[in-house]
């Protein structure tokens, strides 16, 4: 039986605190990207990054708070000012399903481009 490894793709577009460079920051804003693979979905790729930030956050003493769905609550209200939080801007979108390289559709575009 083989144990399939899973794989997150993850891009850091955005890295960005307001406070001078020479002293630490209050407040750290982080944007990445992630790719998911065909087999997985966007729950798991949730799921994947929480299991992965708590032991950091808990080493820290900070709070977690991964993709809440309570709407119009401060997180450091309810998290005590000190913590990650984890969200997404807009609707995840799921991975598109895999496209068929034979059948009808196919062989009109591939005769097409010929």
């Amino acid at each position: 039986m083989s144990k399939r490894k899973r794989r997150v793709e993850l891009t850091f577009a955005l890295v960005s605190f307001p406070s001078p460079v020479n002293s630490l920051p209050e407040e750290v804003t982080l944007l990445m990207n992630h790719r998911i693979q065909f087999s997985s979905n966007v729950s798991a790729t949730q799921e994947h990054l929480t299991k992965s930030i708590a032991p950091i956050a808990k080493k820290f003493g900070l709070q977690l708070s991964a993709f809440a769905k309570e709407a119009g609550t401060e997180a450091d209200e309810v998290l005590g000012g000190k913590y990650v939080k984890i969200e997404t801007f807009g609707l995840p979108l799921e991975p598109a399903p895999r496209s068929s390289l034979s059948g009808g559709v196919w062989d009109l575009f591939s005769g097409t481009i010929k």
